[in-house]
């Protein structure tokens, strides 16, 4: 039970990520935006694997090529969700992706895909799935008219499916970092997933501005002081809850699994958001309604049958 509480826990810490760093991209644009999480993230795991940490990096070399993958899911996670928001609202962009990290997660369970344990598929698992994926819908129904805007729909379905397969990369990125931390240890195999995560992103970043110079000068604001002197420090400290989260998943994944991970995850990112919502802290203030509030006791309840 404590596993799951670190595990919500973590959730929490990515609902307070996504905002903070869509508000940092509305000054500096989307990509540079996901770089600075990360490389806050660098610093403060860094920081924390120095105090704390009792793994190896030496064994780097022994640790599998594919959980090194860990670190661009998680870029590409980042990328989809400072994107999502704005278009989409916070409601959709969470539903679309936590369904993405559920229906995976559970075939990771399943079939021990990506070096995890195989666990049985029981009725109470497949109907707690289901229930979960009402509460969301819940969800998403008491927040659709505050949230989501009008938008063409050939970008809409992109935009969606992108949400969807980066929901479902989460899920391999929980399995690909918990594989590396039994190699390297769980706060050094952290700091690695973002280091992976922000070399990705300055990569894409490069590209841009090598093959599609006017998009990515677009996209990135050229970066002008003008542009810098809104920010404030608070919108740099994305990188600390996403590796407040990064470590607690890389912590419970061994003990609770992927599918319950994602769920309790779920639950975590859902309430905080609204939570934040409510109180109008880094989004728009949105008043709770029955169908919000039956679809967070939807998902308490899915949590502890999965």
């Amino acid at each position: 039970m404590f596993s799951v509480v670190l595990a919500i826990l973590g959730g929490l810490a990515f609902a307070v990520q996504g905002p903070t760093n869509t508000r940092l991209a509305s000054f500096v644009g989307n990509l540079p935006a996901s770089a600075a999480s990360f490389g806050g993230g660098i610093i403060f795991l860094g920081i924390i694997s120095q105090i704390f940490g009792d793994g190896d990096l030496s064994r780097m070399g022994e640790v599998p090529l594919w959980m090194f993958s860990g670190g661009i899911f998680g870029a590409c996670m980042v990328i989809i969700i400072t994107i999502s928001v704005p278009l989409l609202g916070m409601a959709m962009t969470v539903t679309i992706i936590m369904t993405g990290q559920l229906i995976m997660g559970m075939l990771v369970d399943t079939f021990g895909w990506f070096g995890t344990e195989s666990m049985a598929v029981e009725a109470s698992r497949i109907v707690g799935c289901a229930i979960i994926i009402a509460g969301l819908a819940l969800v998403y129904i008491g927040k659709k008219q505050a949230d989501v805007k009008k938008i063409p729909d050939a970008r809409t379905v992109a935009v969606v499916f992108a949400a969807f397969l980066a929901g479902a990369g989460g899920a391999v990125q929980a399995a690909a970092n918990a594989g590396m931390a039994s190699y390297v240890g769980k706060l050094e195999g952290s700091w690695m997933n973002f280091t992976e995560g922000f070399v990705f992103v300055l990569a894409i970043i490069l590209l841009q501005k090598v093959f599609c110079k006017r998009g990515a000068e677009k996209n990135t604001q050229e970066l002008s002081l003008g542009s810098l002197k809104g920010i404030r420090p608070w919108m740099l400290l994305g990188g600390v809850y996403g590796g407040t989260g990064v470590c607690l998943n890389v912590i419970v994944t061994p003990v609770i699994g992927v599918a319950l991970l994602v769920t309790a995850n779920m639950f975590g990112e859902i309430f905080g958001g609204m939570v934040l919502d409510i109180l109008g802290v880094l989004t728009a203030k949105i008043k709770m309604n029955a169908w919000r509030y039956a679809g967070m006791l939807l998902i308490f309840a899915g949590v502890f049958l999965v």
